[in-house]
Order: structure tokens, then sequence, then C-alpha cells
């Protein structure tokens, strides 16, 4: 075997199943490496791509047309033996070129873009691991425990574009700071622990003067009036966050954890851009967009009625003014060019170098609730064989290796979600650029408002209002896999993972869950039904495709503040580390501790009660979970009989006027 040349081994193990070839990677070193061979693996993201499976049906529907079956026949029956085996002979040597030619018209890699496909393979085929949602430290008050939930999502990367650490505001106004440890270890997985929670009220100025229930409480209310997604901004260069409270910019020492700087602006602040490089980031309100430089000082005070009429109305030398409010999504591209997108039906690109003069729009009609951007043309759908047999692959050799960008927008758009993809282009004659081509799916991308899209790896992923996570193409046409993150919510403990991925006690969320599982929803692709949780913003592992990983793990945050990590594999990616230090407690401690506002035994308290009346607090405070629980339990069995009723009517009602 080690005789044999790396070309003769890999042409052997491409001839394996899928899993055969995965454990033959334990062998060696050199059969790890000739496993995870991009021939490979490409040929079978092929194989399984929905493009793929629509050409072998188109095939197979021509075959089976009787007319073209007796036509066919006729004809071989008129020619000789010797024609017959030539005929055939060429017609093996034409199917290969075809196929070829369809491999090259999906293969979604550009002109020097690095690639890894068995990474590729992985998040489009994999199955996908038990989520690991993070629990958040508790606070306990006045006898009382405080849950909390992250208001925000940000990421401190490394030079590679790898996560190193995670910073969540949370609803009492502090910053948590999460350190994601990266190992490389099969046998050890990689953990997500708290290193770092300032004090409550940080935020929102209400750490001093007040108790500490007064600041949770009256924090709680800032920070989640507004309820911006992109409200948080990282300058890894210099570890400092950007945090959008209300309408105030809070920047903030992640070092030290302390305000640097503070900001304030006459309306609430819906979309902050990402910090890139030196550059000053871009502020988006209600009705206006600024500049923010934190090396300069800023000119304006906290706003009242008088100062937005004044902005409105008055010089814009600083900011530019929305003719329709509420940005939603801002995109730093290039040096200079902003783009801001949002509930108005256009794209708004300005230049910084020019700011507030608007450079040029595009319309979309949708309102978007996120934009990203891809740094390779678009590859128009004329150009796709699939649907466009005519296409010669010089033609889309030139597509690929030419200069310009992509960018993905998500939104909605008369209800349904929509999927689209503009191609922007240099302009030769100064102008920011030019739209070159665009794509928008509004047919298949999701029934419901689509909330956050990444393009990652060789493909797109993105959220919608349902709670459902999809995969799809670079094409943003074919979708490649769906999963729902309230299927994480089921009742299943995974013991050699260490960690339980749902409750004992059925939720709502459930409840619901198995109806869609039980499959009383119909078709099973389809879009699971509207409930439970979503994802309001995906951010991945790592920026571009890495050697040192096979995976690229997605974090999310949604709708309900859980923070969560979604991985594939038999078991999650990441594990969360827990301490007594970080305020975390065992059931046993919560039950031994606050029982209906009594203290427990952590608190101090002018008299120790006895043995006899610590159990009896302990027995009345497991007595009220189980009736929790039950309450719980019953109010999931309704839920579900209520699905199941709504489900009948759903097929009921779809098979009108079908004759079904």
């Amino acid at each position: 075997m080690d005789a044999l040349p790396d070309e003769l081994l890999i042409h052997i193990l491409s001839y394996l199943e899928q899993h055969d070839l995965v454990h033959t990677q334990l062998l060696s070193k050199r059969l790890l490496k000739l496993g995870r061979d991009d021939k490979i693996w490409k040929e079978r993201c092929f194989q399984q791509s929905p493009a793929e499976n629509i050409r072998r049906k188109q095939r197979d529907h021509v075959e089976g047309n009787s007319h073209l079956s007796a036509l066919r026949q006729a004809f071989t029956t008129l020619e000789d033996q010797s024609r017959a085996r030539a005929r055939g002979a060429n017609t093996k040597e034409g199917t290969e070129p075809e196929r070829n030619r369809y491999l090259t018209s999906w293969d979604p890699r550009y002109p020097g873009e690095e690639l890894d496909y068995y990474q590729e393979y992985i998040h489009r085929h994999a199955p996908i691991a038990p989520v690991t949602w993070l629990d958040f430290p508790r606070d306990r008050i006045n006898g009382t425990a405080w849950d909390h939930v992250a208001t925000g999502i940000g990421m401190l990367r490394d030079v590679d574009g790898q996560v190193q650490q995670m910073v969540t505001p949370m609803d009492d106004g502090s910053i948590a700071m999460w350190t994601v440890d990266t190992r490389t270890d099969a046998d050890t997985q990689a953990e997500v622990r708290l290193t770092t929670r300032s004090s409550s009220g940080l935020l929102t100025g209400l750490a001093e003067g007040m108790d500490r229930a007064s600041v949770a409480t009256d924090s709680k209310t800032i920070m989640t009036e507004v309820g911006a997604v992109e409200c948080v901004s990282i300058d890894a260069m210099h570890k400092r966050g950007l945090f959008a409270v209300q309408q105030s910019l809070q920047e903030v020492d992640l070092n030290t954890m302390q305000v640097i700087s503070s900001q304030a602006y006459p309306f609430a602040i819906t979309a902050l851009s990402e910090v890139c490089g030196s550059a000053p980031i871009t502020v988006g309100t209600t009705s206006t967009v600024h500049i923010y430089d934190s090396r300069i000082a800023q000119a304006y005070q906290p706003s009242d009625d008088s100062i937005k009429t004044e902005l409105i109305g008055g010089p814009t030398a600083t900011h530019a003014v929305l003719t329709q409010p509420g940005p939603m999504s801002i995109l730093h591209h290039q040096d200079d060019s902003i783009w801001v997108a949002g509930r108005f039906t256009h794209m708004l690109n300005y230049d910084r170098r020019f700011f507030p003069k608007l450079l040029g729009t595009i319309h979309s009609g949708a309102r978007i609730s996120s934009l990203a951007a891809l740094p390779y043309p678009h590859i128009s759908r004329d150009l796709d064989v699939l649907s466009n047999p005519d296409t010669t692959m010089a033609s889309l050799k030139s597509a690929k290796s030419a200069t310009g960008t992509t960018f993905v927008a998500a939104g909605v758009y008369k209800g349904k979600g929509s999927l689209e993809l503009y191609g922007w282009s240099p302009s030769d004659s100064g102008a920011s650029g030019l739209l070159s081509s665009k794509y928008q799916n509004r047919q298949t991308a999701s029934t419901s408002k689509l909330l956050s899209a990444i393009p990652t790896g060789a493909h797109i992923v993105m959220s919608d209002s349902d709670g459902n996570v999809k995969w799809f193409e670079r094409n943003a046409h074919h979708r490649i896999r769906t999963f729902n993150i309230n299927e994480t919510d089921q009742a299943t403990t995974a013991p050699e993972y260490g960690m339980t991925t749902g409750a004992e006690i059925p939720s709502f969320n459930q409840a619901s869950t198995q109806a869609q599982s039980d499959n009383i929803f119909g078709n099973p692709d389809m879009d699971a039904p509207g409930h439970g949780d979503i994802v309001q913003k995906l951010i991945s592992f790592q920026t571009h495709s890495s050697s040192t990983s096979t995976q690229n793990p997605l974090f999310m945050w949604t709708g309900d503040g859980r923070v969560g990590v979604l991985s594939f594999g038999h078991r999650p990616a990441f594990v969360q580390r827990r301490t007594a230090a970080d305020g975390y407690g065992s059931e046993e401690e919560e039950d031994e501790g606050y029982v209906s506002g009594y203290s427990g035994r952590g608190e101090k308290r002018s008299e120790e009660p006895s043995e006899e009346v610590e159990k009896m607090r302990v027995h009345a405070r497991r007595a009220e979970r189980r009736a929790r629980e039950d309450a719980e339990r019953q109010f999931a069995g309704r839920m579900r009989r209520a699905l199941e009723g709504q489900a009948r009517e759903v097929r009921w009602m779809r098979g009108l006027g079908l004759g079904d």
C-alpha cells in the first residue's frame, strides 16, 4: 500500500462509501490526507447536489418516454451490428463529457478561491449534532433568582478570521465575554466558557445609586425596548466593543469592562456596521445615518424634540436623512463604500469620502433584514447549464474570472421570504460600481420572513421566522437542507456527550416539534410551521475554509435571547464549561435555595432556621417545581392536540381544487 502512488490510492478510495472513507482516515496520516482529497469530496458533493438530482430526473424522464423509446428502438433495428457498436461507444464517450459539463457548471469554486470540499460535504450532508445552548449565569437578588438573556452578539476574531471570544450584552445592562477554546484533539471537545462579566447596568448607566433589583428591572426595559439585531460591533484590533442602547452608542474597553465613550443620537439606533480596520463605523437610526469615529469628538447632545426637528430640516453635512425610516443592516464594502438596507425597498449606497451624498441605489422591492457580501462576481442564471443548455464553458469561465462582488440580501416580500443576489461590478466612469445582474428567489426561499443570511463555505445559510435554518447553493435557487432549531427542544439525553439537549418535561416547543417529526403537517421537506424560537442572527465560526478544522460551526442568537452553537456530526463541536464561581448552581442548590421569597443557604439571616424548618422549605420548593412541571406537561398535551387538529385542517384545505 505504501508503494502505491497518491493518484492510484485516491482512485481506489473514490469507490468507498462515505462512512468507510471516513473510517479509513484513522489508519494513517497519509490516508488521512488522501481521504480528504478535494477531488473525492467535490464529486460526492456534486452527486448529491440538487442540480444533479434534477438532471438525473430529466434524463430518466426523457429515456422513459414511450414515444422516444419506440423511435430509438426503430433506429437501432435498422443499423447493423458494427454501426451499433460504434454508436454505443460514441454514446458512452459522449455521456462523460456531458456530465463533466454539468459538474463544471455546478462547481461553486471561483478562480483563486480556497475551498475545503470535505468540510463542504459535512455541512451539506452530515447529521446535525445536538445544538449547544449556552446557559447564562443567574443573579440572586432579594431572595429571588434572576434569569438573564442576551440582547445582542458580537465576535472577537483573530487574524485568520477565527472566533476567539464571544461578546454578549445582557438584559441587565451587563456585558458577558465568552472564550471559545478550539482544540484539534479528536478525543476532546472544544469548550465555550464564561470568562468575564461586567457589573449590571454598565451599558444603561444605572450601576450606581440604585439597588440591584431596580437596576436589573430598569435595565431590562432599556435594553429590550428597541430590539435592534445589529446592535454590537467589535473592534478586535483594540479590543473594544460598540453597543447600541436605545439612542446611545456606548464604547467599552473589553479589557477593563469600563465605558470609555458615550455618544447620544436624536433617534433610536437600529443598526451598526461591523468594524473594518481603522475605518469609522456607520450608525443607522430610525431616520438618519451617521459616521462614528471614536478618534474624533462628537458634537451631538442628548436628544429632545427641537434637536430632532433641526436634524431633519436643517443642514445635513454630518448625517444622511432617510426618506423612509428603519435601517436594519449596514455593510461596509471595500474601503469607502457603505450600503444601507432596511424596511425601505431600496439598498442605499454612500461613499465615506463624500458622505452624506447618496451615490446610488439598488431597487429590491423587499424589506431587507440582512445584507452580506461575497467577494466574487455573480453568475447569472443564464449561464447555468441546467436552465440554459446552450451555455458554453468559455462564457462561464469568463464570468467567474471577472472582477466583482455579489451582495446577498435576505428579507420579506409580500409576506414571503426573499433571498436575493446582486452582482456589483466596478465602473470605468469613476462611480462606485454598476449593477451587472441580479436574482431574486421569492418562490422557494421561505414561506415566512427571512431574518439572517450569510455566505459560508460554498453555500449560503439563512434563517427565517419559522425557526428554520436553511442551506442554499450559491445561486440562491437550490435548497440543500433544512433544520428547525426547535427540534433540539425535544427531551433527548446523550450520555456520550455529557449533556442534555432538552428538558425532561415537554414544553410547547417540544410538543409542536414532535408533531412535526410525526409528519402530521404533510410533506417533511416543507417549511416547519411557525412555533417556538427563531434565529435572529447567524455567525460563522471562521470566515473562510481552514485546514485546522473539519467543521465551521454556526453561532446563533435567537429571538428569545438564547445563544447556541450549531455543529455537525454525532456530538457537538463545543460544550459549555460551567463553574460555581460564574454564577451557575445545581438543581439541588436551587431546591435548597429560595422558596417563595425566603432566603436560602447563601444569604445571611438574622436567625438560623432549624434543620426541620430547612427540610420543609426544601420539600416546599420541590413540590412547587413539580406542580409547575405538571402544569407545563398538561399545557403541552393541549397544544399538541390543537396542532394535530390544525394540521388536519391544513391538509384538507391544501387539497381543495386539486382533485385530492
